[in-house]
């Protein structure tokens, strides 16, 4: 199996374990498909790999994620991510922003957090809770990420759960 769909694999069985029983799906997409440079001069530090994307620059590159959904009005997100390596030789931190709304919830709620990613490591989870980063309530179902790489680290994948949402009551 290759490492990249290991870390996929990985990723969605971790996400799986937390999703309540009527979660509708985890979405998993690598970052070369689900982001771009945040800016057309930041486009050429970035490697741009079928499993991702790497910032080969000299200087932090801003990138923007943002993944498919199917249901705006009878779905939210329960935990929400990012998977990061660092190829360099020394520690570095990386600052991710989720930017989570509906057409309900304009303009996105955001949710910045930071994770140190240490030097030569193959992966780790940069992951949003709603327990933890949304006082118990599900994020919105519009999930997008901006994210902050330093030169050496690679965003891999980015990912979310859609949990299904009881239908809503109609008056008789």
């Amino acid at each position: 199996m290759s490492k990249s769909l290991s870390i996929a694999v990985l990723v969605a069985a971790a996400a799986a374990l937390t999703v309540p029983a009527d979660a509708n799906a985890t979405i998993v997409q690598n970052a070369a498909g689900a982001c771009q440079g945040a800016r057309s001069d930041y486009t050429a530090s970035l490697r741009i790999r079928p499993t991702g994307m790497n910032n080969e620059g000299t200087a932090n590159v801003f990138v923007s994620c943002s993944l498919n959904t199917s249901d705006y009005y009878q779905s939210a997100n329960d935990v929400n991510g990012v998977v990061l390596s660092n190829r360099g030789s020394a520690d570095k931190s990386v600052s991710c922003t989720l930017a989570a709304g509906s057409f309900e919830n304009q303009p996105s709620t955001l949710y910045p957090k930071s994770i140190t990613v240490p030097a030569g490591v193959d992966y780790v989870v940069l992951s949003w809770d709603p327990d933890v980063d949304n006082a118990g309530a599900y994020f919105p179902n519009s999930i997008n990420y901006s994210c902050a790489l330093p030169p050496g680290i690679d965003l891999q994948t980015v990912f979310t759960n859609a949990v299904a949402l009881p239908p809503p009551t109609v008056a008789p």
